[in-house]
């Protein structure tokens, strides 16, 4: 129960910093306000035994850092998308749920 609680706090946390990332003015602090939300998912996705979502968020981390420091090639983008694929699938117990986290951070890395 408590690691439940807890999982929530920090997903409210995330929601907190995804809702001031939309309202910041240039794309490098979007894009490190959405780090500061995938911290505080991921967390809880690995405290609620969501291991996909993890994985996926983690990755997605990287892929921010890169664009934020300008090193994001699209050679670069290919491999964390396959990487993504490739250990989500892998992680997955979840079945076709356990899909979702992938698709949707695949879909937001190529938009």
């Amino acid at each position: 129960m408590t690691i439940y609680l807890l999982a929530q706090v920090f997903s409210a946390i995330g929601a907190l910093c995804v809702a001031i990332s939309s309202f910041a003015k240039s794309k490098n602090k979007m894009l490190a306000w959405q780090i500061t939300d995938y911290i505080f998912t991921a967390t809880a996705n690995l405290l609620l035994g969501g291991y996909t979502g993890a994985l996926t968020i983690s990755i997605s981390i990287i892929r921010n850092r890169l664009m934020i420091k300008k090193k994001m090639t699209k050679t670069i983008l290919t491999i964390l998308i396959i990487l993504q694929i490739i250990l989500g699938s892998y992680l997955n117990q979840l079945g076709l749920i356990g899909y979702l986290p992938i698709i949707s951070s695949v879909s937001y890395s190529l938009a």
